[in-house]
């Protein structure tokens, strides 16, 4: 899939809109894009996503970076973790169809 670094990262999520920017994208094996919660044009974050191939399949390193405070960090972490722990929820589903 081919994607332009003009192109608009924009998520709706329960907690509000998530717009931003690509800022690389390597087919396969890398993606980054700027993270920016409208009405909140103060924190600007990063979040870059690289995938590898290993033995047992992909392995998938997010980082989100550059947050103004401890506290926002965490929260983005949490989030982070709980859609990260989906993810993995259902490729093991996947496996077993």
């Amino acid at each position: 899939m081919a994607v332009s670094k003009s192109a608009c990262v924009h998520l709706k999520q329960e907690t509000g809109v998530v717009c931003g920017r690509y800022e690389a994208v390597v087919t396969d094996e890398l993606l980054a894009f700027s993270w920016n919660w409208s009405g909140r044009p103060e924190e600007t974050t990063l979040v870059t996503v690289r995938l590898s191939e290993t033995a047992g399949g992909v392995e998938l390193v997010l980082v989100h970076e550059f947050f103004q405070t401890p506290e926002s960090s965490a929260a983005h972490e949490a989030g982070w973790r709980d859609n990260l722990g989906k993810l993995e929820l259902l490729a093991a589903m996947e496996e077993m169809t």
